[in-house]
Parts: C-alpha cells; structure tokens; sequence
C-alpha cells in the first residue's frame, strides 16, 4: 500500500470561481489542464450555499491519478480528470466507474484528442463485463453523458429564474 502522506491533497484552486452547477465547475476545472500522455485530475467541492468549485489540478501517469481530499475546502461533490488520447480518450474505464460508484460522486472525463467532457454519474448504464476470479464483482466501461459548453446559457436561465421569484415594484397589470 502506498504511503499515504505521499498523495497529494486536493486543495482549492485560488483560480476558481464558485458557481451554480456541478457541470459548469467541471467544465471550468478541465478546460484548464493541460492536453497530453497523461491524466490530470481534480476534486469538484461544494459549499453549504450549493455552490460548486474544483481543486489544483493534480498530475497522474498515462492511465491513473490519485489525490486526497481537502476536509476544509466543503463536501466532495465529484471528480475530474483527462484521458490522453486515443481509442477510449472519451469513454469511462472500468476503473472509472468503480471509482465513482464507491465514491457516490459523478465523475468527469475530457478526451486530449476530440475534446469531449462527458459525464459519468453512479447508476448510468455500463457495458457490463465480468472481473476474472470473481464470483459476484461485475464492472464495466461507460460512455456517460456528453456535457456541452452551455454554462452561460445555463447561468442566464438560473438568473432568469431568480429574477421572475422576486416581486416587480413597478409591474402594473
């Protein structure tokens, strides 16, 4: 087992700016790491308030990252991380999966090729495949869900929303 004290903690990104959706601090949180042969992650955090920011972004190898969480920083709320690019850049491993799962967090993955966020949230379906050696452990890989860039669409709608909630003093029927 790894020496713990060894893995980087996943402290907030001074950088972020907290905002209203999980999906839009994850597009946030990858748009800004960097493209190559390995996989760069991030922790998405919540505030009591319900809004959303992500961590420092934490280098990995080619194929896994690790990091711990920063208790201070608000609830984990999901994780983020690229894929280098090539066949599976924009599908969810199996290891992806199961991490997610055990976590109970959506995860987030952006392919380094095609530039795809897509989402992977505990329950989605999955290509089930069968772990050798197990009698009963099932995992699989995923497509997830594709996250397009509407953020500010979608900030412009939540503020529409916010705005109609509150009494007009100078409405008049």
């Amino acid at each position: 087992m790894a020496d713990k004290s060894k893995i980087p903690v996943a402290m907030l990104d001074g950088s972020c700016k907290w905002v209203d959706s999980r999906d839009a601090a994850a597009m946030a949180g990858l748009e800004s790491l960097p493209a190559g042969n390995k996989e760069f992650s991030r922790a998405i955090y919540q505030r009591p308030d319900g809004l959303f920011c992500f961590s420092e972004a934490i280098p990995g190898t080619e194929s896994n990252f690790a990091f711990r969480l920063d208790k201070a920083a608000g609830k984990f709320s999901g994780l983020l991380h690229t894929h280098p690019a090539d066949a599976s850049e924009s599908t969810f491993s199996a290891d992806d999966v199961l991490t997610a799962n055990k976590l109970g967090v959506p995860s987030y993955i952006r392919g380094n090729g095609q530039g795809q966020t897509r989402r992977f949230t505990p329950g989605d379906p999955i290509d089930t495949q069968h772990i050798p050696g197990s009698r009963t452990r099932k995992a699989g890989t995923a497509q997830g869900v594709l996250i397009e860039p509407t953020t500010r669409r979608d900030q412009l709608e939540a503020s529409y929303e916010r705005h109609k909630a509150l009494p007009n003093p100078d409405y008049k029927e």
